[in-house]
């Protein structure tokens, strides 16, 4: 029996235990202008360079590092002068690596480089220094903007908000492993109708966060407003492994037949291949998300809670449920007419 999640429309409860606004293929986004101060940057400025630095990795406690080692400098387009690069600070009195991140740097007029990837003779190691004082972002971009994202279509929607204004866009994606998600290059839409050329960049997980950065790509942009950091949060785990769904390859129960052990939603007995039995759930087949209750069909696992040993499930025919393991198969349903109580184990005739 296949069942389509998306024919499943949440109801709009305004009661004490109604669910978290999120639906299970949803994150939350945010593109984030690096000229905001506490968002990582670091400034160089001399006659000879004008440098920014995102710090992606921080450093463990106080960073104490006092120079930026470059590895390389690739452009980011032909005949630009802004280049960028992977960096890592360090302490070189101690030389214990701190930070780590991408710098991006606006050559001198004039300079005359090789195209690719070059090692830079200019800036190989870079002194720490420098302040706010000097440094103005324009007000209209799309750093700062942060809102919803869906991805059950398999690309990821943005719908992202800054001050009053709204960007939207569509971004494809592939998973390369559960750790590294690759962002093809998108557009973001402001009403107007402006439109913002985001470079594409690999995402790396950080726990529950996918993180890394674009560049905005606009023609005539300006330098101070080019790079951005772009990070998914949020994401749904509904098996609980640690691993966000949008790159968990295998979303399972952890079930073992024959034996009770630790899955998703609590210790389970494993009946056979297909049944499984809770003290607090009864009878019941486990593919998750989805999961068959013997007494009740079909359910949708929305959400754990676990700080509360509590899940969310959605029925299309009780509506939402609220339960507990430590409920003893008792569970609260709602399908628009009321919350009422009932038991998974011995329900009411």
């Amino acid at each position: 029996m296949i069942i389509n999640k998306c024919c499943i429309a949440p109801l709009a409860l305004a009661l004490a235990l109604s669910p978290p606004a999120l639906y299970a293929d949803q994150l939350t986004v945010s593109i984030d202008g690096f000229g905001a101060p506490g968002g990582g940057f670091t400034i160089t400025e001399s006659s000879d360079l004008n440098l920014l630095v995102s710090e992606l990795l921080p450093a463990p406690g106080t960073n104490e590092s006092t120079h930026i080692l470059i590895e390389s400098l690739s452009p980011l387009e032909p005949d630009t002068l802004n280049y960028a690069s992977p960096y890592t600070g360090i302490n070189v009195n101690t030389g214990v690596t701190q930070d780590a991140g991408v710098l991006f740097l606006q050559m001198p007029s004039g300079s005359s480089l090789p195209q690719g990837t070059v090692a830079s003779p200019i800036v190989g190691v870079v002194q720490r220094a420098g302040s706010w004082m000097d440094l103005t972002f324009p007000e209209t971009s799309v750093g700062g903007s942060s809102g919803p994202g869906d991805y059950a279509s398999g690309t990821l929607d943005l719908s992202l908000t800054k001050g009053l204004e709204q960007f939207n866009g569509t971004a494809g994606y592939e998973v390369v492993d559960e750790d590294t998600i690759l962002l093809d290059d998108f557009t973001l839409t402001k009403s107007g109708p402006v439109t913002y050329e985001l470079s594409g960049t690999t995402l790396l997980r950080d726990g529950g966060r996918f993180y890394g950065t674009v560049t905005n790509m606009t023609a005539g942009a300006a330098y101070e407003s080019l790079l951005f950091e772009i990070q998914l949060t949020g994401i749904p785990d509904v098996d609980l492994d640690g691993i966000p769904d949008i790159s968990d390859s295998v979303i399972s129960g952890g079930l073992v037949v024959g034996q009770w052990s630790m899955t998703s939603l609590g210790y389970m007995y494993g009946a056979n291949a297909e049944w499984a039995y809770s003290y607090y759930m009864g009878f019941m087949t486990l593919n998750l998300p989805w999961v068959y209750q013997a007494s009740f069909g079909w359910m949708y696992l929305y959400q754990s809670v676990p700080s509360e040993d509590a899940y969310w499930f959605y029925s299309p025919t009780l509506g939402w449920i609220y339960t507990k393991s430590t409920w003893g198969g008792l569970f609260q349903s709602n399908n628009g007419s009321g919350w009422v109580t009932n038991n998974f184990r011995n329900p009411a005739t």
